[in-house]
C-alpha cells in the first residue's frame, strides 16, 4: 500500500465488491441476529449477570465509560458525514423512495439505519465477549481469549492455540485497514476545513503530511499514559465539544428543519429497520447503492469490532449484562441520530434556500458541504468560530480512535495483556499511520471505505464462534447458578 497504493487498492477494491456480491444477504443477516441477540439478552435472566465477581463495581462513572465508547466507535465518521451522507442521500435517494414518500426522511432513515441499531449491536457483541470470558473466567482481554474460554472441551489444546493465534491476527488486520482509512478520511476532511479556516495553500501532500504527523504525536503522547488519563480525558472533552457545537447550530440554524427531520427521519428509520435488517435492498433489480452504502457500513463496523470491542470490554468492567447492553446501544445510537439531524437537517433547509450548492459539491467532495454551509449559514466570525470547531472537534475525535486503536493493536500483539508497553503501543500507531499516509496519495473517500472493510470477512466468521462460545458459557451459567443472586445494578463511582 505505502509503495504502490493505486494497483493495491484497485486489488482491495475489487475483491470487497467481489465478497459483497456473493455474501451481501448473509452479511445482513449476521449483524440483524446480532441486535435481536442484544435485545434478547437485555431482557432476559442473563442481563442480570455481572461482568466480573459478583460484588464488583464498575472501574468508569457512567460519563466517563459512554463518551469513551462513543469516541473510539465513531466519533471522528460523524464530524465527516454529518452533513454529506443526508445530503448525498437526497441527491441520489436510497431504495423504497417512493412519489407519496418524503425523500428528506428516507435520506435520513437510511442515515440512522447506517449509523443506528445494528452498528452497536456489532460492537456490543463484540466487548461483552471478550469482557465475559476475560473479567468472569480470568481470559487474556481479547479474541482468542474469548474463543480459548469458550470453545474449550470442543477442540484439543493445540486448535485451539492456533484458533487463536488467527484470531488475534485477523483482528489486527482488521483494526489496522479499519483505522488507517478513518485517519486518512479525517486528513482530508481537517485540510478541507483548515484551507477555509486560513486559507491554507501548502502543497497538499506537504499539508497531509503535517496533519498527520500532528496526530500521530497527539494520539501516542495520550495512549501511552493510559485510560485513565489522556484517553479518557480527550474523550470526555471532545463530547463537550460536540454538545456545544451542535447547541450553537441548532440555535442559529433552522430548527424546526431540523425537529422534522429527527421526527420523520426517526419514523421512517422504524418503518424500513423491519425490511431493511432481513433483505439487501435494490433499485430495479441493482444492489449497487447497498452494496456502496448499507452493505459497506455493516462490515466497517465489524472491521471496527475487534478494536471497539477489546476497548469496549477493557472499560466496562463490573457493569451487568443489562447495563453494558442498554449502554451500548441506546446512548450513542440516540445521540448519532440528534446529530445527524441538527447538521443534516439544518445543512438541508439551508441549501434548499440557496440554489443546491451543497448538493453540487457533495458530488464531487464528500468534504466540502460542512464548511461551505458553515461559511454561509452563520455571521461570518460565528461561521469562522464553527469551523475552527469543527477542525478541533474532529482532530481530538481522530486522536481518541487512534490511541484506543494503538492501546489495543498493543494489548491484541501481547496476548491480551491489558497494560501493553510502550514500545509496542508506538509500533502499532506507526503502522497504521504509515498506512494512512499510503491511501492519502489516492485521495478518495471512496477508496478509504473500501480499504476500511478489507479485514472485516474473515473476521465476521471468527465474531460468530465467538457467540457461539458466549452462548455456550451463558448456559452453563444458569445451570448452575441463579442470576437473583447477582447485584441488580450499577452505582458509578465518582470518576
Amino acid at each position: 500500500m505505502l509503495l504502490f497504493p493505486e494497483p493495491v487498492s484497485h486489488a482491495i477494491g475489487n475483491a470487497t465488491a467481489l465478497a459483497m456480491l456473493w455474501l451481501d444477504t448473509p452479511i445482513l443477516w449476521f449483524t440483524t441476529a446480532l441486535l435481536l441477540l442484544c435485545l434478547l439478552l437485555a431482557a432476559g435472566p442473563w442481563g442480570n449477570l455481572r461482568l466480573g465477581g459478583a460484588q464488583e463495581q464498575p472501574e468508569f462513572g457512567t460519563a466517563s465509560w459512554l463518551a469513551m465508547l462513543f469516541a473510539a466507535g465513531m466519533g471522528s465518521g460523524l464530524v465527516f458525514w454529518g452533513v454529506s451522507e443526508p445530503l448525498t442521500h437526497l441527491v441520489i435517494p436510497p431504495p423504497g423512495v417512493q412519489a407519496e414518500s418524503s425523500p428528506q426522511a428516507m435520506a435520513f432513515a437510511a442515515t440512522y439505519f447506517h449509523w443506528g441499531l445494528h452498528a452497536w449491536a456489532i460492537y456490543a457483541i463484540a466487548g461483552l465477549a471478550i469482557a465475559w470470558f476475560s473479567y468472569r473466567h480470568g481470559a487474556a482481554e481479547s479474541p482468542s481469549g474469548a474463543l480459548r474460554a469458550g470453545l474449550q472441551g470442543l477442540l484439543p489444546a493445540s486448535g485451539l492455540q492456533k484458533l487463536g493465534e488467527l484470531a488475534d491476527i485477523l483482528a489486527i488486520v482488521a483494526v489496522v485497514f479499519g483505522v488507517a482509512a478513518a485517519l486518512a478520511n479525517g486528513t482530508l476532511l481537517l485540510h478541507e476545513g483548515l484551507g477555509k479556516a486560513i486559507n491554507l495553500d501548502t502543497n497538499r501532500s506537504v499539508a497531509y503530511g503535517i496533519i498527520l504527523l500532528a496526530m500521530a504525536v497527539a494520539f501516542l503522547a495520550s495512549a501511552s499514559s493510559g485510560l485513565r488519563h489522556g484517553i479518557r480525558w480527550l474523550s470526555s472533552g471532545n463530547m463537550l465539544l460536540a454538545g456545544l457545537l451542535m447547541l450553537l447550530v441548532f440555535l442559529n440554524a433552522d430548527q424546526g428543519a431540523m425537529l422534522q427531520a429527527l421526527g420523520q427521519g426517526s419514523l421512517h428509520y422504524l418503518k424500513i429497520l423491519g425490511s431493511w435488517s432481513i433483505q439487501v435492498q435494490e433499485v430495479g433489480g441493482d444492489r449497487s447503492w447497498a452494496h456502496g452504502w448499507t452493505i459497506t457500513y455493516l462490515l466497517w463496523w465489524i472491521a471496527w469490532a475487534p478494536f471497539v470491542g477489546v476497548f469496549i470490554a477493557r472499560i466496562s468492567r463490573g457493569r451487568t449484562i443489562r447495563s453494558f447492553l442498554l449502554g451500548v446501544l441506546g446512548v450513542p445510537v440516540l445521540f448519532s441520530m440528534i446529530w445527524f439531524a441538527i447538521l443534516g437537517g439544518g445543512a438541508l433547509a439551508w441549501d434548499a434556500e440557496h440554489q443546491n450548492q451543497l448538493a453540487q459539491m457533495v458530488q464531487m467532495d464528500y468534504t466540502a458541504p460542512v464548511f461551505a454551509w458553515f461559511g454561509g449559514f452563520a455571521s461570518p466570525s460565528l461561521g469562522a468560530v464553527m469551523i475552527w470547531m469543527v477542525c478541533l472537534l474532529l482532530f481530538v475525535f481522530l486522536v481518541t480512535s487512534a490511541d484506543s486503536a494503538a492501546y489495543v493493536l498493543g494489548m491484541l500483539g501481547t496476548g491480551g495483556n491489558p497494560n501493553p508497553a510502550r514500545s509496542a503501543i508506538f509500533m502499532w500507531g506507526g503502522l497504521t499511520v504509515l498506512l494512512a499516509a499510503g491511501l492519502l496519495a489516492l485521495n478518495s473517500a471512496d477508496v478509504n471505505k473500501a480499504v476500511a472493510v478489507v479485514g472485516a470477512i474473515p473476521y465476521a466468521v471468527l465474531l460468530a464462534l465467538q457467540v457461539f462460545a458466549l452462548l455456550r458459557s451463558f448456559r452453563a451459567e444458569l445451570r448452575v447458578k441463579s442470576p437473583s443472586v447477582e447485584l441488580p445494578s450499577d452505582t458509578p463511582d465518582p470518576h
